[in-house]
């Protein structure tokens, strides 16, 4: 009989304590550069995506909930035109600067943020540390040149959870070479990099909510999101974003309409049947048609196997389309009978509402990249992640968690959640991509013995785990390496612990 996942993650944890630092030293930290009243420094760097941003302003909001006082001030790049975009989408009340002006001094948490050029000249006042959370730049020169007109000692960067396109390293001046963190035994050795970063467990927030409604750009999704917030018990909804990235976004969107709504037909024989919403963060106006013509059953594009299986099963009259304003909204959810499905288009959400979609799903969400799966292995709940290769973690440096359960999420279910719909041809409809996916919707999610359920709150062991988090174990290192004078643990208040 296989050890359950559980077991194995409280083995992990007892066997590696030894090598975890104490858990008060990130604190510690934090309190020396508040007796310095010392400057905290933030570089985000260019992305295409929003990625290295989500991981560096999470960084910095882990720092002020560790009781960080002083001001921080943030540095981007004049280069990256939706800098400021960006940051809207993850600080709340966050004020822009005019045109492609530095954004004005600001309070956010009680705590001053301050802006400057990455890619300017270098600011006159020292500062003992910087993190930069997310970059592809490791070369020494590069490194060296960024800490000189950031003007710090201390230079720290640390990737998102098994990045691999750079490496963890702190630099100080003076030195002639980077220092990996990748490895370090005091710190987990080989490990180190499938840590991630702990995260607050998204909730609700009126106050939050509304500063970001207050600006223009969000007031719709902020609008719409309150109204599925307040309407949660009585749908079950499914956040849904990057999947175009493997397959066309109307080829993805089908499968998931066609697997949510069968899933929905096998709950219904367990439990009382509620309707579903499918939150895209997309602008779905170019994709209405060619999904509706799947889903129909018209398009040219769909295998004869597949298109003979719809007419004979529609489920076209089963998925619906929201395409108005929010006002319309809440009319348009109650009027949902058990057995629809609606589609809800939510491009542009800020990152704790977006965030607070995913941890409040029924149905498991869909996502592609790093910068979601952080709060996702946080969170404990069941997730499709398309970005495949590390998203399910074995054993990545920590022993096997389970012995085939993220294989089995990949296999039934992201896979075939981005399948094209040619794929189907030649294929009886119980091995059709969006049958499987449905199964394992509901392997994922009912009945509460699944074995997949205990996966993913192991999981939530390991990366909701404030002694676990990397920041933590790297401030620990930069404590060791640099000899900062720590402050007694008795003096500091609120130590680090395990699970918040």
């Amino acid at each position: 009989m296989a050890t359950s996942p559980d077991k194995i993650i409280g083995s992990v944890m007892k066997k590696a304590q030894a090598r975890w630092p104490d858990p008060g030293a990130a604190r510690q930290v934090v309190q020396w550069l508040n007796a310095r009243n010392d400057e905290l420094r933030i570089l985000c760097d260019t992305s295409n995506a929003m990625g290295h941003y989500a991981t560096t302003i999470n960084i910095m909001r882990r720092m002020i909930d560790m009781g960080f006082r002083g001001t921080i001030r943030i540095f981007i790049y004049m280069s990256d035109f939706s800098s400021q975009d960006k940051l809207e989408m993850l600080i709340p009340g966050f004020v822009r600067g005019k045109d492609t002006n530095l954004p004005k001094d600001q309070i956010f948490s009680g705590v001053k943020l301050t802006f400057s050029w990455a890619d300017g000249k270098p600011v006159k006042t020292p500062a003992t540390l910087l993190i930069c959370g997310g970059s592809e730049v490791t070369k020494e020169p590069m490194i060296k040149e960024r800490a000189r007109i950031c003007n710090v000692k201390y230079y720290l960067q640390l990737q998102p959870y098994a990045w691999e396109k750079g490496n963890n390293f702190l630099w100080q001046t003076g030195s002639q070479t980077l220092t990996s963190l990748d490895g370090q035994a005091s710190i987990g050795g080989a490990a180190f990099n499938a840590h991630g970063f702990y995260q607050v467990d998204p909730a609700y927030g009126e106050a939050i909510w509304n500063l970001y409604g207050s600006l223009e750009r969000f007031k719709e999704v902020v609008a719409k999101a309150k109204i599925v917030q307040q309407m949660e018990n009585r749908l079950f909804f499914s956040p849904v974003y990057g999947v175009d990235t493997r397959a066309s976004l109307s080829d993805s969107l089908f499968n998931l309409c066609a697997a949510m709504v069968t899933f929905q037909d096998t709950l219904a024989e367990h439990q009382s049947a509620r309707p579903m919403l499918l939150v895209a963060f997309y602008d779905l106006t170019e994709t209405w048609d060619p999904l509706r013509a799947l889903l129909d059953g018209s398009s040219a594009r769909l295998p004869e196997n597949l298109s003979r299986y719809l007419e004979q099963k529609p489920i076209s009259d089963r998925v619906l389309f929201f395409r108005e304003d929010s006002t319309k909204l809440a009319a348009a959810l109650n009027s949902l009978k058990p057995n629809q499905l609606m589609i809800l288009p939510m491009k542009g959400t800020p990152s704790d509402i977006f965030n607070w979609f995913y941890y409040r799903a029924f149905v498991p969400g869909t996502f592609e990249g790093r910068g979601t799966l952080n709060p996702a292995l946080n969170q404990g709940h069941p997730y499709f992640c398309i970005d495949t290769r590390t998203a399910y973690p074995n054993s990545a440096g920590f022993g096997t968690l389970t012995s085939d359960i993220g294989d089995r999420v990949v296999a039934d279910g992201v896979y075939q959640l981005v399948t094209a719909v040619r794929g189907y041809g030649r294929l009886q409809p119980e091995a059709f991509p969006f049958m499987r996916l449905a199964g394992a919707m509901f392997n994922l999610t009912y009945p509460k013995q699944s074995p997949f359920l205990p996966y993913f709150q192991a999981l939530r062991k390991l990366f909701h785990n404030q002694q676990t988090d990397k920041l933590s174990l790297a401030l620990r290192f930069l404590a060791e390496t640099c000899k900062i004078p720590l402050i007694p643990p008795e003096q500091v208040a609120g130590g680090e612990g395990g699970e918040a």
